[in-house]
């Protein structure tokens, strides 16, 4: 993961608040969102990418009783990381895609 990328994770990851820090949680808010696709931007503008575990590694480097929690719950990667992974990926490809239809 390069630098940018890391950057925007950890905002990301920092800007959760303290009662969304669970597993299962929904990142649906606007400002949520908002900081996802700051993320995702960095992926495509850099050339990057990310796994669950960066997202782990990021919860880890935030810290926080919210976070200390839940990281070693053996279901953290399934319902906390891979979601936000999931939500990451998700928005990389629809500005991938309106990027293309942009450029034809």
């Amino acid at each position: 993961m390069k630098e940018n990328t890391r950057k925007e994770l950890s905002n990301f990851v920092a800007g959760i608040p303290g009662p969304k820090r669970q597993l299962n949680t929904d990142f649906s808010n606007i400002n949520d969102e908002k900081r996802l696709i700051k993320v995702a931007l960095s992926l495509l503008d850099n050339n990057d990418s990310i796994d669950p575990s960066d997202i782990k590694s990021i919860c880890e480097t935030v810290g926080g009783d919210e976070y200390l929690s839940i990281i070693n719950d053996e279901l953290f990667l399934e319902k906390f990381a891979r979601p936000i992974y999931s939500r990451i990926d998700d928005i990389k490809n629809i500005i991938s895609t309106y990027r293309k239809i942009q450029s034809d």
